[in-house]
């Protein structure tokens, strides 16, 4: 009888495990949900002012910044992120128009832009009031995207009017917009949750052992 119950406890416990483990694995590679789908992401990685402008000593300071000939009022450091999150590549043919990063109606002085793998050809622009309401843009050309491949682009603008990343490719609905901290939450929430579980599951086993245990120990007795 004992044995029985052992067994049972046993190979439910893996089975439960297991499941958790498969939970865990697709909840951080999405690789089932997105076995057969299309999909482009981006994140805001970044929004950070270049000077403090807060009072000092009871005194406002207004602070700027020279970059090269232009004098900037309020210079901001943007990271901006886009990604294949998706598990099927993207070709320069399902662009029916190229990405955009809408920036706003603030001005920008310089560019960086890093890619995985390294190797990624990227084409862009700088578009100036792109659309009718004058907003200014980044705007990268069609290639490819494997799943994985994704490019960070920077920038040091004038202030801070919002990012917004645009384009029309088959088989995506939207690009998908990414908050970092909302993503950080969800995640703590997760592993607690986890942890929860597998904690009441080892209560539960020991409990059931403890209990095979006595009941071993009544069973002499007799």
């Amino acid at each position: 009888m004992s044995e029985t119950w052992i067994t049972l406890i046993t190979g439910s416990s893996i089975t439960i495990i297991t499941g958790f483990i498969l939970l865990l694995i697709e909840y951080r590679t999405g690789w089932f949900a997105s076995s057969w789908k299309k999909e482009l992401s981006y994140e805001v990685v970044t929004v950070t002012s270049l000077v403090n402008t807060e009072n000092i000593m009871g005194s406002p300071v207004k602070l700027t910044v020279n970059l090269g000939e232009h004098t900037i009022d309020n210079p901001t450091s943007i990271v901006v992120k886009v990604k294949n999150t998706g598990r099927m590549p993207i070709v320069p043919s399902d662009f029916h128009a190229p990405i955009t990063i809408d920036y706003g109606n603030v001005s920008s002085y310089l560019f960086t832009l890093n890619s995985f793998p390294s190797d990624m050809k990227i084409e862009w622009e700088e578009s100036i009031n792109w659309i009718e309401n004058e907003r200014k843009a980044f705007i990268v050309k069609p290639m490819l995207f494997n799943p994985g491949d994704f490019f960070t682009i920077g920038m040091i603008t004038d202030g801070y009017d919002g990012i917004e990343v645009l384009s029309r490719v088959a088989g995506i609905k939207n690009i998908l917009r990414v908050d970092p901290e909302a993503k950080r939450q969800v995640e703590a929430k997760f592993f607690n949750i986890i942890l929860i579980v597998l904690s009441l599951m080892a209560i539960i086993m020991l409990c059931g052992l403890i209990a095979i245990f006595l009941g071993s120990l009544l069973n002499g007795a007799q």
